[in-house]
């Protein structure tokens, strides 16, 4: 059937409908649902839609489906309890998830079709949709503005649209306290670690692996993209650790194999006990690639321990990611108790631009337009015309591709300050401000995260704009506009600065 049909209306439909019921599925009947009937109760529906919806729900949702069913057929009730019932159905599937990138049911952060973030901004902006809630209209106020994204801590977007991904340690136990987040430097990925680890202690409390340390380095591409990857050096100056265990030594450094770095990893656990000697987390291996190539075994490390519980399951970055931070849970010594140390692991992948772009963003006013109307006695208009677009300032062709617009989005890591005197940059402003995004008579300070909103809503819909301005008797105006430059790339924003002339 085609899902942009409306859902019957006369008798012939919904005869049709019903000896055509076999290809339903239960995203059609979500999508319809969602579309025409919001509002409507689930009684109100044709009798063998109510049956073909929770037929598809025991085929493609058993969990929701047995629940329902307990509900409903498990006793005999009176007919207004089943009403009730069915009600709590209906609202149930108006209320599941459906993805805003695939229109699938499952959240929009987890959608297994649409995975490369830049796509998801297109798709939110070309629906209209905020980058914050992507449930409010984007031209609008969004009421959710100074919302947090919980895997970044920043501001001005949406989780599933967030340039970082985190990967989860399956909890084989749970003992002890999470620590900060440790991040690479920016511009540095994960590509070798090392393991703090306690010998077997025979009759003694065991405790096995007790911390993870990274170590980060920049990716050097020359004159290739990610099949050649090639690192400078092997270093251990960029380290970084999340805390660690009282017990143990470290041992040598495991690197990833010459021009690789990690995108994965997997833990040795051990169950608990009950009553025993209790290990917990015992290895850490870290899977090596390049950003854009498979997520498999092929290249591999892990820690000399003394081998105790089984692999977890392996958790991979996405691809065009690379890790870069670790945030470890560890237990405190127990005293008399049984120690564990070391319980579980996350790592933080962060999105690898695929151009290799060494330049730090600065800012500039560029004059647009001047009208000088001092010796007019009435309120004149004019026009001019701002250009929001990437671009090239040398060599043969202007055009930007979106991996260099990406990388000029991954170096952007200070706001600016505007006013109609001029620009200071380099301010380390993380909160949302009080900001015009299209025009500024006076002082404004726009936040780092806006400024990444911003060229993100760029990258993805470049286009002139003519504006009118109103130029009041007994005045003379200067129109700027503020641009962004990356090395030999050139972004204009919309930001408008109007000043007296």
């Amino acid at each position: 059937m085609n899902l942009d049909q409306e859902l019957p209306q006369t008798s012939a439909e919904k005869k049709e409908y019903k000896e055509n019921c076999a290809d339903f599925n239960v995203d059609f009947f979500l999508r319809k649902l969602k579309k025409k009937y919001l509002f409507d109760p689930y009684y109100r529906l044709p009798s063998f839609l109510k049956f073909h919806l929770l037929y598809q729900l025991s085929v493609n949702h058993p969990p929701t489906f047995m629940r329902f069913q307990r509900n409903i057929c498990s006793q005999k009730v009176s007919g207004m309890f089943v009403m009730r019932k069915e009600q709590q159905l209906a609202e149930h599937l108006l209320n599941m998830p459906l993805c805003i990138f695939c229109n699938c049911s499952h959240k929009s952060e987890d959608c297994p079709t649409v995975v490369d973030t830049v796509k998801r901004i297109e798709i939110l902006l070309k629906k209209e949709l905020c980058l914050v809630c992507m449930s409010h209209n984007r031209i609008l106020s969004c009421p959710r503005e100074s919302v947090i994204c919980r895997m970044c801590n920043k501001m001005n977007h949406h989780v599933a649209i967030c340039y970082l991904k985190d990967l989860k340690s399956p909890r084989t136990t749970n003992w002890g306290d999470w620590k900060n987040w440790e991040d690479c430097p920016d511009g540095t990925y994960a590509y070798a670690a090392k393991h703090k680890v306690e010998d077997p202690q025979g009759k003694g409390d065991d405790t096995g692996l007790n911390a993870v340390a990274l170590f980060c380095n920049p990716l050097n591409w020359g004159e290739t993209h990610f099949d050649h990857l090639c690192l400078a050096t092997y270093s251990t100056e960029r380290e970084i650790l999340s805390g660690e265990g009282d017990w143990g030594d470290w041992k040598a450094v495991q690197y990833c194999p010459e021009g690789l770095v990690m995108i994965g990893f997997a833990l040795r656990s051990e169950i608990t006990r009950r009553g025993q000697d209790d290990v917990a987390a015992d290895n850490f291996r870290g899977y090596c690639g390049t950003p854009d190539g498979p997520r498999d075994h092929s290249h591999s490390f892990s820690g000399d321990t003394p081998g105790w519980g089984r692999w977890t399951e392996d958790k991979f970055c996405p691809l065009e990611f690379a890790v870069c931070g670790i945030n470890s849970q560890i237990e405190g010594a127990q005293r008399r108790g049984d120690d564990t140390a070391l319980n579980n692991i996350d790592l933080r992948c962060c999105r690898v631009p695929p151009v290799n772009l060494s330049c730090t963003p600065s800012y500039t006013l560029q004059q647009l337009a001047e009208y000088d109307n001092r010796l007019g006695a009435g309120t004149i208009q004019f026009q001019y015309q701002k250009k929001i677009s990437f671009s090239k300032t040398t060599g043969s062709t202007h055009t930007v591709g979106r991996e260099e617009k990406e990388a000029v989005l991954s170096k952007v890591t200070t706001g600016v300050e505007i006013s109609t005197e001029g620009i200071t940059s380099g301010l380390t402003v993380s909160k949302t401000s009080s900001v015009n995004t299209e025009h500024s008579h006076g002082h404004e300070t726009i936040s780092t995260d806006r400024i990444r909103t911003i060229l993100e809503t760029v990258m993805s819909n470049e286009e002139t704009i003519t504006e009118t301005y109103n130029v009041p008797a007994h005045k003379g105006v200067i129109i700027q506009q503020l641009f962004m430059t990356c090395g030999i790339i050139k972004v204009g924003l919309p930001k408008v600065v109007i000043k007296s002339s």
